[in-house]
């Protein structure tokens, strides 16, 4: 082998046992050049109030806000609380923090729990305050630390637990009912409709087993934020006291008492006076188990569209929609249903199950004779687009034991200025011609009141 032939071997062999020698070093781990990124963490930032006494030990109030929600909550909120001599805790979250409404509330309550002790901060007897998207872990930490709780003020939050494919009504775990609970529902315009509607139908179904629940339904249309309502500087004052507050004004029941209380008292009047509207056509239905049979009021016809189907268990009426002008704001439903109860219990009944759904009911008079009875209410239904106002004269009654079918009449007129003459004189003449009949299978009856 000549010169040059082992220089280039010797070459060769070389670069291989560099590159063996490299590939050895791949397989052992890399030195660490820079620290791994710190994952974004929930903070808690105390703001205490001034002056401040540095020997007083300090209520505790943790406000859990989005970003968006900060700067009026400083400006409307914190004030208020300073005032009360809280200190507030702002929950911070890191940029990107991801968690779960678990995970969110047992990282707000560690970070609590991590403050210094300096700050002579009384951890326990907590006021929860939860802000719009914050929600959902305001909810967690209801659920999980109630017993830390003195009071939580929602504001913009909906009632609503959000799972994978469903979103249901919240259902607090039962130690939870025990702390007084304020909710605000019109901070946020666009969904502050249905989340009063949502509130409304938490009152209904879970509002009795609750140790205090107000609900604040006051909406700023185009302002996107009220202030709080000067009660709720009582409400917190009975927190603080460790008294169980009673529950605060809700301002619209109240605007629809002063709106609707004088046409009440003259529709009671005019059911005295008025003169029955001359019988017009016969009209008759069967559904399910039963028939209603009626007279319409002379001039009035029948609108199938606003008839709902009858379902032994949501919706358990046979009816009819009778209206003077098709589509029109004045107009009845004239219902059959099977009750075994008093014209007292199928009224209540009734106005339950439209509470059950959002509605805001009203009820201004109640009267009964013999196996009927009567009501003037008013009702208010809210959506984005429109608020729905009815003033309702309704009848109810009729059922026996060899004939469970009873009568169930709702005269309304949706005009601002209801002609109370004309509610009447149709309902006396819908409540001397209508008939039910109880006629076909078993089927469940509607739920009796407890």
């Amino acid at each position: 082998m000549s010169e040059t032939a082992r220089i280039h071997v010797a070459a060769i062999l070389v670069v291989l046992l560099v590159a063996t020698a490299t590939i050895g070093q791949i397989k052992k781990p890399l030195p660490a050049t820079q620290p791994a990124q710190k994952l974004a963490q929930i903070e808690l930032d105390p703001v205490m109030p001034y002056p401040r006494d540095v020997k007083k030990k300090y209520p505790v109030a943790i406000v859990l806000a989005p970003e968006s929600d900060l700067v009026s909550m400083r400006n409307d909120l914190q004030p208020l609380l300073h005032e009360k001599g809280f200190v507030v805790c702002w929950q911070i979250k890191g940029a990107g923090a991801k968690h779960t409404p678990s995970g969110e509330a047992n990282a707000t309550m560690r970070e609590l729990d991590a403050l210094p002790k300096l700050l002579k901060l009384k951890t326990d007897n907590l006021l929860l305050i939860g802000v719009g998207k914050s929600g959902p872990a305001a909810l967690a930490i209801i659920d999980k630390y109630h017993k830390r709780l003195s009071g939580v003020v929602l504001i913009s939050v909906a009632p609503v637990q959000v799972g994978h494919d469903t979103v249901r009504l919240w259902r607090p775990i039962r130690g939870a009912y025990a702390v007084p609970l304020w909710a605000v529902a019109g901070t946020k315009t666009k969904d502050a409709a249905q989340t009063l509607v949502n509130w409304r139908r938490f009152a209904a179904t879970r509002g009795q087993k609750c140790v205090s629940l107000t609900i604040d339904s006051r909406i700023a249309f185009g302002a996107g934020y009220v202030e709080p309502d000067p009660a709720l500087a009582d409400w917190m004052d009975d927190i603080l006291a460790g008294k169980t507050p009673k529950p605060g004004p809700d301002r619209q029941a109240e605007n629809e008492v002063r709106l609707y209380e004088k046409f009440a008292r003259s529709l009671r009047g005019a059911m005295k006076a008025a003169i029955p509207i001359g019988a017009g056509k016969a009209i008759a239905k069967r559904e399910g188990p039963m028939e209603v049979f009626t007279n319409a009021p002379l001039g009035w016809v029948r609108d199938m569209r606003g008839e709902r189907e009858y379902n032994a268990e949501t919706s358990p009426f046979v009816q009819l929609y009778l209206t003077p002008s098709v589509r029109g704001p004045f107009f009845a439903r004239v219902n059959a249903v099977a009750w075994s109860g008093t014209a007292e219990r199928l009224l209540d009944d009734y106005d339950q199950r439209l509470r059950e759904k959002g509605f805001l009911v009203i009820r201004h008079s109640r009267s009964s004779r013999g196996v009927e009875a009567g009501q003037i209410s008013s009702v208010l239904w809210p959506t984005r687009q429109k608020w729905h106002r009815w003033l309702v004269l309704t009848v109810a009654g009729g059922a026996t034991k060899s004939n469970p079918a009873a009568k169930l009449i709702c005269v309304l007129n949706a005009t601002a200025k209801p002609d109370v003459t004309a509610m009447a004189a149709a309902m006396k003449c819908l409540r001397t011609s209508t008939r039910c009949i109880y006629s076909g299978p078993h089927v469940p009856n509607i739920r009796l009141l407890k």
